[in-house]
């Protein structure tokens, strides 16, 4: 069984900087650099219809009006109370809806997109006011995993007021129950109630993919061998530690023979077959953290370990790539410490 997600943030702005990622609004790239432009076409707005049905507009079909504006629109009209708006109230609430990339991926292929989507329509206007405070209910399909967008003013007894949707705790775990119940008719469940998982920042995760990805794109072939690819091969101590050229070439330049004629052995497919191992392994572990980041029923605990072992796979190609930076300096030293030795001998 895959998770219910429901993840709601206040926001105490007009919603500028959220409407450029929602509505991929171009030259605002920076904002949805994680999305596939080729996937974009897949996007779309769920706007109402005045006999109560729903309308998937494409993004190049039609756009609501910037969120922004639609967010002051919004105020203009329902709060209407005497009472002034305080100039820190929070403005519109931005909910994430979705499930697990595996929970998603179930949807789409059973063809319960719309049907999922609809459902999740259905939940937003029941719980926060009616359809009049959805100003944005947006479906993206073009990232990994895909989710609704609903951004909603809060007003309530004609005035702005989130409190009265999510002031209390019970009242956010009444909101993440009956959300569950909407979802199970997918398969969907509720996280664990009262569970200690903590949520990372969109911009804390998506940074700490890029840092892993980065790392392991910057080694160079050669680093990304298996130590048994690798001949090993014991080698004198570094100059700084009493390093004596003169009795090394003599005992190392046949062993050093041997390594170079091994090396010639291994071929590019080798090299290119053990690299793309160790980064499938780093990118199973950062999908992982994904699915793990998405579960509310995940633990901390949980999370972290995976963090850690991509964290150490990460490590070990570094050490990896330190050994053989070291190697190479040695062999290059042998050589050149041979060469001498041959001319020496021939004078």
């Amino acid at each position: 069984m895959e998770f219910a997600v429901l993840h709601i943030k206040k926001g105490k702005a007009n919603g500028g900087a959220l409407g450029n990622h929602v509505d991929r609004e171009e030259g605002k790239e920076h904002s949805y650099k994680n999305a596939d432009p080729d996937k974009r076409n897949l996007n779309f707005h769920v706007l109402p219809e005045p006999n109560g049905s729903l309308r998937k507009v494409t993004f190049d079909k039609h756009t609501p009006g910037s969120l922004e504006s639609c967010v002051k629109s919004r105020i203009s009209e329902g709060h209407t109370s005497t009472r002034k708006i305080r100039k820190d109230a929070v403005k519109h609430l931005q909910l994430i809806l979705t499930s697990s990339k595996e929970g998603m991926k179930d949807i789409t292929s059973k063809g319960e997109l719309n049907k999922w989507v609809a459902e999740n329509y259905k939940f937003v206007a029941k719980e926060f006011g009616g359809k009049e405070n959805i100003v944005r209910f947006t479906v993206h399909m073009d990232e990994r995993t895909p989710h609704i967008h609903a951004v909603v003013v809060p007003i309530a007894d004609r005035r702005l007021c989130a409190k009265e949707f999510i002031g209390t705790p019970d009242k956010l775990r009444k909101l993440q129950d009956n959300y569950a119940e909407q979802m199970s008719g997918f398969g969907l469940i509720r996280g664990t109630p009262g569970s200690k998982a903590t949520h990372t920042t969109v911009k804390e995760y998506y940074g700490r993919i890029e840092s892993a990805t980065r790392a392991v794109e910057d080694l160079p072939l050669s680093a990304s061998l298996p130590e048994q690819v690798v001949p090993a091969v014991t080698i004198a101590v570094p100059p700084a530690m009493n390093f004596k050229p003169e009795a090394w070439a003599a005992r190392e330049e046949k062993k050093l023979k041997e390594l170079v004629a091994e090396r010639e052995k291994i071929k590019k497919a080798e090299y290119d077959k053990n690299l793309q191992a160790i980064q499938n392994k780093a990118l199973k572990a950062m999908d992982d953290l994904h699915k793990h980041k998405q579960h509310t029923g995940a633990t901390w605990t949980q999370q972290k370990q995976v963090e850690k072992g991509l964290q150490s796979d990460i490590e070990k190609l570094k050490v990896d790539k330190v050994k053989l930076k070291v190697e190479k300096e040695f062999l290059t030293k042998g050589n050149e410490e041979t060469k001498t030795q041959q001319r020496g001998i021939e004078r």
